[in-house]
């Protein structure tokens, strides 16, 4: 495949959807045990426009009954058998509502990250890190799913601007219309993972309070608060993909692969999702889902 045309189109169906918000990468000034789970991890993670709808103790205990009962998962969030927003049995508006108000202005998926500084040497070897234990998780992903794994070595580290490159992994499945790559294919006519990555991670510093129990006291940050040279993790359907699925199933089986690529990722990894049609603004923290909602 000539891979100038395929990460032109990936970076396209990927940046079109804004900029990530800027700020302060890491820091605690913003922590709380008041605030949701999503807040506090976005702080840590420099997406400094998040906020928090706050319910009252029946709305905030009726959502984490929910929670607790296995509407954590990100599938869940999406579909009817979890919370109910694709058919609003489940929730009554004013709670559906308030799940889905959290995030401000972060308007485009992100991720970020807090490498622990006993598996990297320096900034640099940091993002080989985040390499290694991505293209580790798509093949986890493969294998508990329909589909099966193919790279092409020469795409594994690809040159995508003076500051990050891209990494690109197939997920092929011919019956569903997810084809092995060829020269004659276009980023629409494959479903593939992508991972942006900077050149290297922030210097090592202080874990944030969030993080801390997930990576180690020392670690290279990865902060989402810079659409250039931050991380990002994609997941792409071909046209022909979409077309068999149906577009509302098919925006649920992508939320179902990025929720399992999360469990497979390290637990000092995280991604933000932004809010869809049917699915709430969310983190994606070892494969579970952290919303925006905290207790008054």
């Amino acid at each position: 495949m000539k891979k100038a045309t395929l990460l032109a189109a990936l970076a396209a169906a990927t940046l079109l959807g804004g900029c990530a918000s800027t700020g302060t990468p890491t820091g605690d000034r913003h922590y709380s045990e008041d605030n949701s789970r999503a807040y506090n991890l976005a702080q840590a993670g420099g997406l400094r426009d998040a906020k928090d709808t706050k319910l009252g103790n029946e709305e905030y205990s009726e959502l984490m009954s929910n929670m607790a009962g296995g509407a954590s998962t990100a599938l869940s969030l999406s579909s009817s058998s979890g919370f109910g927003l694709s058919g609003g049995a489940s929730l009554g508006l004013g709670l559906a509502s308030a799940i889905f108000s959290g995030p401000g202005m972060m308007g485009r998926d992100s991720a970020f990250a807090f490498v622990p500084s006993n598996e990297a040497e320096s900034p640099e070897h940091a993002t080989d890190v985040i390499r290694d234990h991505f293209y580790e998780a798509v093949q986890g992903v493969a294998d508990s799913t329909e589909f099966t794994m193919h790279y092409n070595e020469g795409e594994r580290d690809v040159r995508y601007s003076r500051q990050r490159n891209i990494s690109a992994i197939y997920l092929v499945n011919e019956e569903m219309g997810c084809p092995i790559a060829t020269e004659e294919h276009r980023g629409k006519d494959v479903c593939v993972f992508a991972l942006f990555t900077p050149n290297s991670a922030g210097k090592l510093q202080e874990t944030p309070l969030a993080v801390k129990t997930s990576s180690s006291p020392y670690s290279y940050p990865y902060s989402a608060n810079d659409h250039v040279n931050s991380l990002l993790v994609t997941m792409h359907f071909s046209d022909k993909a979409k077309e068999a699925m149906g577009e509302d199933q098919a925006a649920i089986k992508r939320i179902e692969l990025l929720s399992k690529l999360s469990e497979e990722m390290p637990s000092w990894f995280y991604m933000y999702i932004k809010a869809g049609d049917q699915t709430p603004p969310m983190i994606l923290e070892d494969g579970k889902a952290e919303l925006f909602i905290s207790r008054h």
